[in-house]
Formats: structure tokens, C-alpha cells, sequence
């Protein structure tokens, strides 16, 4: 029998999961409409991760298309695309939202970005200075 766990991400905020090798994941947008950046890191080394610009250079397209690997920084596959149920066009050319896009865009004061939602979820695994 296939246990799931189901993991919940409140609009705003995000979440970091574990994955072993060979262990597939689903990303569901329950509510639609919603955008979710999904980043990926070698947990031995978290100094190699998801690369959207190494991956474009592999598979020679702006857009994933299932059956393809996501590469990383060191042009090693991490990840591939199994299965697309959405409409959706995936994004990997523009970079997750930070605080200087948003002050930029002209918000004053606090707003949640992703790269915040990251670099939280990143140090309740025990990695403080992923981001830079």
C-alpha cells in the first residue's frame, strides 16, 4: 500500500520537503490560479540545486515538457517532469519574487516574497545561508 502525505501551504508562505532519489512528488494548486516557485536542492550539497538557465541550455526550449530533467547548477539532472495537468505555461525565465522586485515595483513596507518563503523553509532544515 502507497502512503501519501499531503502538505498544505497557506497563500504567501512556503514550505521545504525532503525528497529521496527516485521518490516522485505533486505539486496540486488546490484553489487555482495560484503561482508556486519550486526550488530543489542536492540535500548532500545544498551548493547544487535546480538551475532554470542550465536546464534551458540542456533541453534547448524556454518551457518544460514532460519526460524532461530539470538540471542543476552543475548540469546534473535533479529532477523530471512526469506527468502536466495544468493549462498553465511553466515560467523559467522570470526570477522568484524578492524584496528588491517588490520595492522596485514600488511597495513600500513588508511584502512576502519567495526568496523569503525560501530562505525560512531552507533554515528550519539546518541551512542558514543558502541565498545570496
Amino acid at each position: 500500500m502507497r502512503t501519501t502525505e499531503s502538505i498544505h501551504v497557506p497563500p504567501r508562505e512556503g514550505r521545504a520537503v525532503q525528497v529521496s532519489a527516485g521518490t516522485a512528488f505533486r505539486i496540486v494548486d488546490v484553489e487555482g490560479k495560484q503561482v508556486a516557485d519550486l526550488f530543489a536542492f542536492n540535500a548532500a550539497d545544498v551548493s547544487e540545486y535546480h538551475s532554470a538557465m542550465h536546464t534551458r541550455a540542456a533541453v534547448s526550449r524556454l518551457f518544460p515538457q514532460v519526460g524532461e530533467a530539470f538540471t542543476t547548477n552543475r548540469r546534473r539532472p535533479i529532477m523530471t517532469l512526469e506527468r502536466d495537468d495544468t493549462p498553465a505555461v511553466h515560467d523559467m525565465l522570470i526570477a522568484p519574487c524578492d524584496p528588491e522586485r517588490y520595492a522596485g515595483l514600488g511597495v513600500e513596507g513588508w511584502h512576502a516574497s519567495c526568496r523569503e518563503n525560501l530562505e525560512i523553509a531552507m533554515r528550519e532544515l539546518g541551512h542558514d545561508h543558502v541565498c545570496h
